[in-house]
């Protein structure tokens, strides 16, 4: 199986042709024969296009022309920088000497200072062996002694892992997300990947700690030029949207999360988690029926940052939506998301483009030219393809936005439900893929544009959070790595996630999810 998903692009097209040939062989079907229908035995040759790469924009005016969907951060600072670190803490809950940890702390400070944050020396404990209840105590001791050599709320804590602890690191996120006072945002760092201990702590896995610290403490990594981002004025607001689910048979709800940006940077994104019922019998809802309240919410938002203007548009990127759920999307989504604009200002108009991307699917190019190929073989980060595989009727097209690190890349299908923005192929192709370079977390570009990325990250670790002991890899395969039976959730204890957040406003707009 690894093997198969590590052929490269050529390789796996000369297996899905022999497979064809020699084993299906439709020409010998004789229903297909009855229905005149014939498969050919080639792979369909089509046309497609290389978008060029946005520029990415650091702080102090530095710019980065990216190659092959990626950059470097070297001699980069952020574009907005988080606000000083005050009040944090460093908790090793590894066995590393108590000198090659705060050799890591003073490293992590001078880096964080390169990129623009400013540090006060940080709280430095030790412990946490012992269960959950020795990991909440530790953390809450530690919070407070950072309250008071600080007089300031707690604004991080980093902590140090051994690899492979899923058990600890979920104990340490639902004590910071549900058990203080109010939540902090963490940061677990691998010892072995970071090399403490090892003498020389690794510059470049700590300037990658880095960046996830920034956006999870308020601040912005990098943005991507508005000259590359045709017909999306700073006044149009962008949304993301995503479900999870739990196992079939479980009568465990849904969760339901959207992200949508607060102002014309582009950069800061508020969040929205609801939970939802499923009808039964093993089903999931898969149409978001908390939409209304959710878009009201990131309406009232971008108000409360712009001078009470509401958002001349919304773009919205809709993942995890099927073909047989898009005339729901359009009846219940769509209609909630202009219902919401109304509650929010009655009469107000805001276009509305509404956009599904999904992976789900089996498409898979290659190039014929090895000119048009980067280093692993895959089409180049940029590559579009609008004829031949998509619905001649439909806005479609499918973007491979990202670079291919092993096997074959697989490219994002991009379905227009409603452009009352009327964006051209051309513009709402360009914009998809120089949106896929803002994604905060890494200096390379990604399959999906940001606001369905952190949607689907939230909704993700909201489920780790509200599903409390079971590990998500046992959610996900519908086994429990625990005897415990599941349990469903009240709705008022899962909308306590929501509440907790909302203790903490600046809580709202931080991605603490990342």
């Amino acid at each position: 199986m690894i093997d198969v998903a590590r052929q490269e692009p050529q390789q796996r097209q000369q297996s899905v042709v022999q497979l064809r040939n020699e084993v299906v062989k439709y020409e010998q079907d004789d229903l297909l024969q009855a229905w005149g229908v014939q498969v050919s035995n080639e792979p369909v040759r089509l046309e497609g296009r290389q978008l060029p790469p946005p520029r990415v924009m650091y702080g102090l005016n530095k710019t980065e022309a990216p190659r092959d969907g990626a950059w470097n951060l070297m001699g980069k600072s952020f574009v907005t920088p988080a606000q000083p670190l005050v009040s944090w803490a460093i908790i090793n809950f590894t066995r590393c000497h108590d000198q090659d940890v705060r050799a890591f702390g003073d490293q992590l400070s001078v880096t964080l200072g390169k990129l623009g944050i400013k540090s006060r020396p940080p709280v430095y404990k030790s412990g946490g062996q012992g269960g959950h209840a020795a990991v909440a105590d530790l953390i809450r001791v530690t919070t407070t002694e950072a309250f008071k050599a600080s007089k300031a709320p707690p604004q991080l804590i980093v902590c140090l892992l051994e690899a492979n602890q899923p058990q600890l690191y979920e104990s340490i996120k639902r004590v910071a997300m549900k058990e203080l006072f109010m939540p902090v945002p963490t940061q677990c760092v691998n010892v072995k990947k970071a090399k403490i201990g090892f003498g020389t702590v690794s510059d470049q896995y700590v300037a990658n700690v880095g960046m996830k610290i920034n956006v999870k403490i308020g601040g912005g990594n990098h943005a991507v030029s508005s000259q590359d981002l045709p017909n999306l004025p700073p006044t149009t607001m962008l949304m993301g949207a995503d479900v999870t689910h739990p196992p079939p048979g479980l009568g465990l709800e849904s969760i339901a999360a959207s992200v949508a940006t607060v102002d014309g940077g582009r950069m800061i994104y508020g969040h929205e988690v609801r939970l939802q019922r499923n009808p039964g019998r093993g089903q999931s809802q898969e149409i978001i029926l908390a939409m209304k309240s959710m878009v009201v919410t990131h309406l009232k938002r971008w108000q409360q940052k712009n001078k009470g203007q509401l958002p001349g548009a919304i773009l919205m990127y809709r993942d995890g939506i099927s073909e047989g759920q898009f005339a729901a999307a359009k009846d219940v989504e769509i209609r909630a998301i202009r219902e919401a604009v109304q509650i929010v200002q009655p009469g107000a108009k805001i276009k509305l483009t509404y956009v599904v991307c999904g992976k789900r699917h089996h498409v898979r190019f290659s190039a014929e030219s090895p000119a048009d190929t980067d280093r692993t073989g895959n089409l180049r980060a940029g590559t579009v393809v609008d004829k031949g595989v998509t619905n001649p009727v439909a806005f479609e097209f499918f973007l491979q936005a990202h670079a291919g690190l092993i096997g074959t890349a697989k490219p994002t299908r991009y379905i227009v439900l409603e452009d009352e923005c009327k964006f051209s192929n051309d513009a709402l192709q360009t914009v998809t893929n120089t949106l896929c370079y803002s994604y905060s977390r890494a200096t390379r570009s990604v399959s999906l544009p940001p606001p369905a990325y952190y949607s689907d990250i939230l909704a993700e670790k909201a489920r780790a959070l509200l599903w409390g002991d079971f590990d998500a890899q046992s959610m996900a395969t519908g086994t429990s790595g625990s005897s415990r039976p599941y349990e469903p959730l009240e709705e008022a204890k899962a909308m306590e996630l929501m509440g907790r957040i909302s203790k903490r406003p600046e809580f709202g707009l931080s991605a603490w999810y990342m």
